[in-house]
This record gives structure tokens, C-alpha cells and sequence, in this order.
């Protein structure tokens, strides 16, 4: 406690940057190469094989689509959940992902650093895919604030639905973790008792807005 972190400097645009990010938040450049510098990583590879929520990109972008983004945040409870497990740090997978906002840059972070330890050559800039998500869900909320009648609420309603893309490098990122530690999607892939429900209610909510949506207009003809 009260520990003053000292910069790292970029060595390829010398950029100055906290050491716990791993990247430069400039250019991107790994700064401790041959390191694990977020603690999570660390645990992680002491304990041994890493695994991470897997879920088809498919699946992911038709729960989020019909829990209206709602999927989102479980799958962020299901990996802070597995990390929390695995490093056997004292965390909250619920107030994570409850607070999303606030901790899914270093849920993409960690699972990025995570697989350049095993080889993983493709690059994301986990600041950018954090912020694009961020910024969607804060136009969703947004969007309830302003009245009906005015078209630019409906805009960014919709635009709000379509946060899972800032999501899917990250998927790719943990199927290549897995698969190179060889180990499959296991349940990942199986409808749980609360995947149902959230399909569910999903669904209802998806009918009833429709319902409302049309009915007022048959009612004035």
C-alpha cells in the first residue's frame, strides 16, 4: 500500500506508461516482453493450464442480441469467475461484471497477455475494443432518457445492440488459449438452466416490444 509505480518507457515511440498495462497504450508495443505483468496472468500460469470461458461467436451474438446485451455481462461473471478460481485471487466475478464498464479493459487485457504467453502472434488493442463496448452501453442508457417521439433515441438504441463486435477478437483470443493448452469448450457449448431462462425472457421481452410497436399503430387506423 502506497507503493509510487514508476512509468515504463516505450521503447518504440517512448511513450510513457503505467507497467501494469503490458502494452504500450500508444502504438500498442509489448513492454515486458518475456513477462507476465498483470497478477492474474501470473497466478494463472503458476497453477497451470489456463482456461477461459469459451463460447462460439455465433452463440454469443445471438444470447446478446436477444438478451439485449444482458449476455454480455455473464459472459464477463463466467471468465473473472475462472480467473478468480485459477489464480486464487480474492475478486468479486459479480461486481465485476456488474461494473463492466470499469473492468473490461482488464478482462481483455488479461486474457490478450494471456495467449501472446502461449504464441499468439495476432494483435488487438484491448483499450480500443474496451472503449467501443464502453461507449455502446452508455448510448443504450442513453437512449431511455429521451422521449419516443424523437428518432434519435431509437438510433442509439440500436446502435447499443450491436456492442458484442468489440467482443469477438477477444473470442478468438480464448479459443487460441484453450485449444493450445488442449482443452475443449467442454460445457461451454450446452444450454445451461439459466442460459434457457435468458433465452426465455429474452424472448418475451423481444415479443412484447414488437407488440408495442405494432398495436398502438392498428389501434389509430
Amino acid at each position: 500500500m502506497g507503493q509510487k509505480i514508476e512509468s515504463k518507457t516505450c521503447p518504440n515511440c517512448n511513450e510513457k506508461n503505467n507497467p501494469i498495462l503490458g502494452s504500450c497504450w500508444k502504438c500498442g508495443v509489448i513492454l515486458n516482453a518475456g513477462e507476465t505483468p498483470l497478477k492474474e496472468v501470473q497466478s494463472l500460469n503458476l497453477g497451470g493450464k489456463v482456461r477461459y470461458f469459451q463460447v462460439s461467436p455465433a452463440r454469443f451474438i445471438i444470447f446478446s442480441l436477444i438478451t439485449m446485451g444482458i449476455y454480455d455481462l455473464y459472459w464477463c461473471y463466467r471468465n473473472w469467475k475462472l480467473i478468480r478460481d485459477q489464480a486464487q485471487r480474492k475478486l468479486s466475478p459479480f461486481w465485476r461484471a456488474f461494473f463492466a464498464i470499469f473492468f473490461i479493459y482488464d478482462l481483455f487485457k488479461t486474457v490478450q497477455l494471456s495467449a501472446q504467453t502461449k504464441g499468439w502472434s495476432s494483435k488487438y488493442s484491448a483499450g480500443t475494443l474496451a472503449a467501443g463496448w464502453i461507449i455502446l452501453r452508455i448510448l443504450g442508457n442513453l437512449s431511455s432518457r429521451i422521449p419516443d417521439a424523437y428518432l434519435i433515441g431509437w438510433i442509439l438504441w440500436y446502435f447499443s445492440l450491436v456492442g458484442f463486435v468489440f467482443i469477438l477478437p477477444v473470442l478468438r483470443c480464448i479459443k487460441y488459449v484453450n485449444e493450445s493448452e488442449g482443452i475443449g469448450p467442454r460445457e461451454d457449448n450446452k444450454f445451461t438452466a439459466g442460459q434457457i431462462i435468458m433465452l426465455v425472457l429474452g424472448c418475451i421481452f423481444w415479443l412484447l416490444f414488437l407488440l408495442g410497436m405494432v398495436l398502438p399503430g392498428a389501434q389509430t387506423t
